[in-house]
């Protein structure tokens, strides 16, 4: 979808090893590590006659399905007969979740279903033949693209490998003929192949993490952790195999409810597979045993947990009831003739109610979350008020129909799928590449998020406590830590922003959130952003000096966490007894830097003590540093002080660019490591900072 609108509009960057640069021109190998460019070259020339829409996306996807009936009906025909063909056709063409499938080709599906079908087609077609490698040839040339589309279609090889086993037993298959097979296999795989070896095995690494569902305390080792899986999980497999086949799943998941009406089919389907198993052909048992087998593979690994991947099983119940009622229809008896219509009938108009009841509803819902159409509303405001802002999505279906729906002019950052990681509050650390951290002090930032995780957090006001249930994604056992960050910023100098998305019926479902501090446009606008602050920041801009008296009158509005009244007799009104303080100051006339004449400075002057006896806890009297936070476009400035015991007085010139304000941060030089008690490690006694 976004790819191949990137690729018509030519504004897809080289991404290696995703996206390739040859001749000056990007070519996207693949769009995600288990997901191929596939679908990208098929679609990027619809966007070279229409607008990016939901319209022409849909009729392209759903005409897919049109040719997926065809090779269904092909296949059956030549496994069991016209009669069979023209009742599976029949039974697909209805069945509520292959219609649903093909038009949102959520998955994605589409693809893989017409190269599945094709593959088995051709397979039988050779076996029938017994002669023709031709279509061995044709038939593994498809497995490979199969497999680049995306790598879930490994599971259908992998299953098609116990038939291959069956019949080279019973000399059936040659090896040359198993050649004939893999080779373009692997050619047609050969884009999926070269990602692997350029990312060292990134698409193969979605496999080995699927092991990890089962549970490392019970099985370390890998094959026992295989056969777990199948025991505990085939179960539930077959159970989300049934919510397709009844038709429940796609209006579940776009509606956010299930259907009223069900389909009949799963009943249809099992009987179909106990008849194929008992009294049918070599053929139909086959094709039973590649479905158990694909079942068995999805089970094997645990994270293939999404309704979509039982979907790979598609059209094989179809072609087992559609060869049963076939030959219930050849018997002679008019009973059995008359069950087979029947049968027919009650499933068909078991599928239409599903598919009635799904349109109704969506005509009044306009769906649910984030298949609704509040996403419209949303991409609105982005394309309207927000573009050119940095857009993070935190929640997972927002940020590529958001670029798509703006026509590729407001790009997103997504990080939902670090935040999926166990290690949530890795994420949020500073100084450890932490995902979410660097946009929470940038007021240019937005979040586009689930409202459920929204309107819990900030219903009640901009408190610290709501701040992070937010950031905490509603996972309670998550504990977060305790971050510099927050120590930074109080409850009373955090603002939150945040503008709702609703569906039809009034429920908000999604927000962009914006979250912003006193710091945080500092720095922005030193570095010359054009965003207005909110009233509140804007009046303490206007109330910041170029220095800061301690003795005289420090302005409350210039100062950060870390200052704190002296509580030993001295001269000096304040002293630093945090581990770190903040002073934001307004720039004054600058100056040619003494020792890089094409820069300008400014002077700072600091004056102030370092008595002994003011220590509270043994710490070595290493040095200070000073950080100069100045916006996301220059990058800080850290000095070290080397202030010891005693008074003292620092001048240095500190270069500057557009800034018309700066955030000076004063800190020990090293990490910090807090181990509770009484934190007034240094005892720094600060008589003036000034700018001149």
């Amino acid at each position: 979808m976004l790819p191949g609108l990137k690729l018509a509009h030519g504004t897809l960057e080289p991404a290696w090893p995703h996206v390739v640069e040859i001749g000056g021109r990007a070519f996207p190998i693949m769009s995600f590590p288990y997901i191929g460019a596939l679908k990208t070259y098929l679609t990027f020339p619809l966007w070279l006659v229409f607008e990016p829409s939901p319209v022409p996306l849909r009729a392209l996807t759903a005409a897919l399905g049109l040719p997926g009936i065809i090779l269904a009906w092909a296949l059956a025909r030549r496994v069991a007969g016209p009669t069979a063909a023209g009742i599976a056709a029949l039974l697909l063409s209805s069945d509520p979740t292959y219609v649903l499938a093909f038009k949102h080709d959520a998955g994605p599906v589409a693809l893989a279903f017409l190269l599945r079908t094709g593959v088995l087609l051709l397979l039988f077609a050779w076996w029938r033949s017994r002669s023709h490698w031709e279509l061995l040839v044709a038939a593994g040339a498809l497995a490979g693209l199969g497999l680049w589309n995306k790598l879930d279609f490994l599971w259908f090889l992998l299953a098609l490998l116990p038939l291959a086993g069956v019949l080279a037993l019973r000399g059936r298959l040659a090896p040359g003929q198993f050649l004939a097979f893999a080779v373009p296999a692997a050619l047609g795989a050969v884009p999926l192949l070269w990602f692997n070896w350029a990312s060292h095995g990134a698409t193969f690494q979605e496999i080995v993490g699927g092991f990890t569902q089962t549970g490392p305390q019970l099985a370390s080792w890998p094959p026992l952790r295989v056969v777990l899986n199948l025991v505990t999980l085939f179960p539930g497999r077959m159970g989300m195999l049934e919510t397709l086949l009844d038709g429940s799943a796609m209006p579940t998941a776009i509606l956010g409810e299930p259907p009223v009406w069900r389909s009949l089919a799963p009943i249809l389907v099992l009987t179909a597979a106990a008849w194929a198993a008992i009294r049918g052909t070599t053929g139909l048992r086959l094709l039973l045993g590649l479905g158990v087998a694909m079942v068995l593979a999805t089970s094997a690994i645990g994270n293939t947990d999404k309704i979509h991947h039982l979907f790979n099983v598609y059209p094989l119940p179809h072609l087992l009831a559609g060869a049963m009622l076939a030959a219930l229809l050849a018997r002679r008896r008019p009973a059995w003739r008359a069950a087979a219509a029947t049968a027919v009938a009650v499933v068909v108009g078991s599928n239409a109610f599903v598919l009635a009841d799904y349109s109704t509803r969506l005509e009044a819902t306009g769906g649910a979350a984030q298949w609704s159409d509040a996403l419209y509303q949303l991409a609105d405001s982005i394309a309207t008020n927000h573009c050119g802002q940095t857009l993070v999505a935190v929640d997972w279906g927002i940020d590529l129909p958001a670029e798509f729906l703006t026509n590729d002019r407001c790009p997103t950052v997504a990080v939902f799928a670090e935040l999926e990681t166990e290690n949530r509050t890795f994420l949020l650390q500073q100084g450890s590449g932490g995902v979410l951290l660097p946009w929470l002090e940038r007021p240019d930032v937005l979040f586009a998020v689930y409202a459920d995780s929204v309107i819990p957090a900030f219903g009640s006001g901009r408190s610290r406590a709501n701040f992070w249930n937010w950031l905490n994604l509603d996972q309670a056992n998550v504990v977060l830590p305790n971050l510099d960050w927050m120590d930074m910023n109080p409850p009373d100098q955090v603002w939150v922003e945040q503008e709702q998305f609703a569906e039809r019926d009034g429920r908000p479902v999604l927000s962009l959130v914006r979250v912003h501090t006193f710091s945080s446009w500092v720095r922005y606008l030193a570095d010359g952003g054009q965003l207005k602050p909110p009233p509140e920041v804007a009046a303490r801009l206007a109330r910041l000096r170029s220095g800061v008296d301690f003795r005289i009158d420090p302005s409350e509005d210039q100062l950060g966490l870390g200052w704190f009244p002296v509580e030993a007799p001295g001269p000096f009104a304040f002293r630093w007894i945090g581990i770190r303080a903040d002073l934001y100051l307004k720039v004054p006339d600058v100056s040619p830097c003494p020792v890089a004449p094409e820069r300008m400075c400014t002077s700072l002057h600091i004056v102030g003590e370092r008595p002994p006896e003011l220590v509270l806890e043994p710490r070595p009297a290493g040095p200070l540093a000073l950080g100069v936070n100045r916006g996301p476009a220059s990058p800080g400035l850290q000095v070290p002080l080397g202030v010891q015991a005693g008074s003292f007085e620092i001048r240095l010139f500190i270069p500057v660019g557009t800034e018309r304000w700066l955030h000076l941060r004063l800190e020990p030089e090293g990490t910090f490591q807090p181990g509770g008690g009484d934190r007034r490690q240094l005892g720094l006694m600060i008589r003036s900072i000034t700018l001149e």
